[in-house]
């Protein structure tokens, strides 16, 4: 049981670094989402909320605002919508998103240009843009998309930039093909309500102040609580089940192993009580330190060797089973049950080597005296 909770710990604690630590495609740090501001402001591409998120641009400890229908770290992920491309019909995930989206969540451009106005937007009052992750251009097929006519909800959409996929919704989830678009046209009903900031390195505190200034002054909001959290702690408790079941392994590895001394200890004290006539004989009969502690604990080495042939098979089953929940995660590495089971060799020796240099130094006419 102990080299079965060991590697789940080791396997578990390598993911969860890999998580924390591997490139997500966004930065959710220094993003302070402020939920359903929009719903007191006008929705239009010109309205009242655009003018909020401008005034806030300007200030000094803000540094990007932008808004969408789904935040990244809230947990729900974007709807399915059928497009067409060279008479193919694709199924591809849609986020309708703000001109300043991409440069809040700091999402990569690969090609094109994804830093449209809403003046080109106004101007261009006919035609709708859209921007694409890799995966959707993968799906199409084209590694050079831009220009590239697809439509779908009722328009015709041209791509005009390529972003890189950024894992928003979780390692769970693989990574949809995604279309962005700015005039929300694949969802009426859906609302871009939650208002992100982006804030400035050291400048959280000044930024909220200032939302909650231009918060007070809107007459439709009055009275009203401004209720806001930090992307990436919302991000961080998609990762909260994986984190509790880190600290119950390490926990059980902990406990395990401290049995498993115990219980050694104990039954390395009795085989040596047992078999102490007999080592004394084999002292006697000029056998060495060395023989003696093999001999006394062959039984020990036979069971630990039991023990790796059963659970690792198991420990990797398990893992392996676990693992598979990610969309992306680590490998499960050789050394995840190597570790365990060199912990647990060094235990045996040391749990068996007192009684076993206690039974060597014995002078052998005290076992024998009564013989």
């Amino acid at each position: 049981m102990a080299i079965l909770f060991i590697s789940g710990m080791l396997v578990i604690r390598a993911q969860l670094q890999y998580m924390q630590h591997t490139d997500k495609g966004f930065e959710p740090a220094q993003v302070v989402n402020f939920k359903g501001v929009g719903m007191y402001y006008d929705s239009k591409i010109d309205g009242s909320f655009h003018q909020l998120k401008r005034r806030l641009e300007n200030d000094p400890s803000i540094e990007a605002v932008a808004s969408s229908t789904n935040i990244p770290g809230e947990g729900e992920q974007p709807p399915k919508m059928e497009f067409s491309y060279a008479q193919k019909n694709i199924s591809f995930a849609h986020v309708g998103i703000d001109p300043g989206y991409f440069k809040t969540l700091n999402i990569p451009n690969l090609q094109g240009n994804i830093n449209l106005s809403i003046d080109q937007l106004l101007h261009d009052s006919l035609s709708n843009y859209a921007v694409i992750n890799e995966s959707a251009a993968k799906s199409l097929g084209l590694s050079n998309p831009i220009g590239v006519k697809i439509s779908g909800c009722d328009a015709n959409f041209e791509i005009v930039g390529l972003v890189k996929d950024s894992k928003a919704y979780g390692f769970e989830n693989a990574v949809q093909p995604t279309l962005y678009s700015f005039k929300n046209e694949c969802g009426s009903m859906r609302f871009q309500t939650t208002l992100m900031v982006k804030t400035k390195p050291g400048m959280v505190d000044p930024a909220i102040e200032a939302v909650k200034k231009e918060w007070a002054k809107n007459t439709s909001a009055k009275d009203l609580p401004l209720d806001y959290s930090f992307m990436d702690q919302q991000y961080a408790l998609q990762h909260k089940k994986q984190q509790e079941l880190q600290v119950a392994f390490n926990s059980f590895a902990s406990l395990s192993v401290i049995i498993a001394a115990l219980g050694l200890f104990s039954m390395a004290a009795y085989q040596a009580a047992l078999r102490k006539k007999e080592m004394s004989i084999r002292k006697v009969l000029g056998a060495s330190a060395q023989l003696l502690f093999v001999q006394l604990n062959k039984p020990f080495f036979r069971l630990f060797l039991i023990g790796i042939v059963i659970a690792i098979p198991l420990a990797y089953l398990l893992m392996d089973k676990w693992i598979s929940n990610f969309a992306y995660h680590v490998n499960i590495q050789w050394w995840s049950f190597l570790i365990p089971i060199f912990c647990i060799f060094i235990l045996i020796l040391i749990s068996i080597s007192f009684q076993s240099l206690k039974v060597a130094r014995t002078n052998p006419v005290d076992s024998l005296r009564d013989e």
